[in-house]
């Protein structure tokens, strides 16, 4: 069976600290579970969504999440946590189960599939977050203890598990009517089973009580505001001597010969937006990685290259918001049609809108070997946003 992924989110909770139905509370305007759930639709390994809640609410939360949108089976919940997520496991189809709680909306993509990952690695995943205040074990209200800091975690979900590991642990204990475990993966440590740790995130909070909601908000507005990247790229390539390469720019062969000298197609403009992508999150510069590909693989498509750094680009949970390329060249001469094509393709490559992408081009005045015809140079600048 091939890497299948299953995502078991939890929404069926009586909501007695919150004072109603938490998962219904609007949050920026649309109801908080919606925000869950638009997490893990927007990562592209989950394959599935069940989701969770009571059977009385079932009708209300199939009119309020538009099926087509949401990948979503809604099933009932069990009045206990582990019975819910056990039904769930056993109608998922995923190889592998993504257990979640319902009221935590601001989960980062990127720790979704960061999950995921390991999960393929390790079998069982928790994420969890390091106490920043010091953890004391009492007992009827006499401190025993403190706990190390630095060997105490929080936890937190998103967890992940491989799927029949998850149904023997949570079929025992319910046999065992063993309900006391707050979290998932303790069911699986009580199998005598490892379980990996991997650090969470601060704004992974889970809503509980109503002031919960107004730090959501909070964080939220906060996302939005600061979580933008700007990128700078720059390649130059000059002409090939042998005629019979063909020219590619911006993933569009727009001749036969009169390529680049490169071990690859020699596509100088999506270099550039390789190196600009990859400056935007703190990566290394083009080389370290197209040349891999190119020497272990043999891969010259150039297109490939902007695969494996957008990739990178999603996983932390960032979009492209804008694109700007310069190009510094005397040849070719490009009519507005080769320069929609180029931009075209970059839409295909970026997931962006044409609209998004500007391209410029200027011989300047043949001051340099480029504008003298002996090669072309580009700079691109990208700018993200988190999603």
């Amino acid at each position: 069976m091939k890497n299948t992924f299953s995502a078991i989110i939890t929404a069926g909770g009586k909501g007695t600290r919150f004072n109603g139905d938490k998962m219904l509370a609007l949050l920026n305007g649309k109801p908080l579970i919606l925000h869950t759930l638009e997490k893990f639709h927007q990562s592209n390994y989950i394959n599935e969504i069940i989701l969770l809640v009571k059977k009385e609410d079932i009708q209300k939360y199939q009119k309020i999440i538009n099926k087509k949108y949401y990948k979503v089976k809604i099933i009932p919940a069990y009045s206990e946590r582990i019975v819910s997520v056990y039904y769930g496991a056993k109608i998922a189809k995923g190889k592998y189960v993504i257990t979640h709680d319902g009221n935590r909306p601001l989960t980062p993509i990127y720790l979704i599939n960061k999950v995921i990952e390991e999960t393929i690695k390790h079998g069982a995943v928790m994420t969890a977050v390091p106490p920043t205040a010091t953890v004391k074990y009492c007992h009827k209200d006499f401190v025993k203890k403190s706990l190390v800091r630095n060997k105490t975690w929080i936890a937190q979900t998103p967890q992940g598990f491989e799927r029949k590991l998850i149904l023997t642990a949570f079929k025992k204990a319910i046999d065992d009517k063993n309900f006391i475990p707050t979290d998932d993966s303790e069911f699986i440590t009580k199998l005598g089973k490892k379980v990996k740790i991997i650090c969470g995130d601060e704004i992974n909070i889970k809503v509980t009580f109503p002031q919960d909601l107004i730090i959501a908000e909070q964080l939220l507005t906060f996302k939005k505001i600061n979580m933008v990247k700007i990128g700078l790229g720059q390649d130059s390539h000059s002409f090939e001597n042998e005629t019979t390469k063909p020219l590619v720019l911006g993933g569009v062969k727009l001749a036969d010969n009169g390529g680049l000298r490169a071990n690859s197609d020699g596509d100088v403009i999506l270099h550039s937006l390789c190196n600009a992508l990859s400056s935007a999150i703190g990566e290394d510069s083009l080389g370290t990685w197209a040349d891999k590909m190119y020497l272990e693989k043999g891969i010259k498509d150039s297109k490939k290259y902007v695969g494996y750094i957008f990739q990178k680009v999603k996983k932390l949970d960032f979009i492209v918001e804008n694109i700007s390329v310069s190009v510094e060249a005397k040849k070719p001469r490009l009519s507005l049609d080769d320069i929609y094509k180029i931009k075209k393709r970059i839409t295909q490559l970026l997931e962006v809108k044409i609209t998004q992408i500007g391209i410029t081009f200027t011989s300047g005045e043949g001051l340099t070997a480029f504008g003298k015809g002996e090669g072309i140079q580009v700079l691109s600048i990208v700018s993200l946003v988190k999603k």
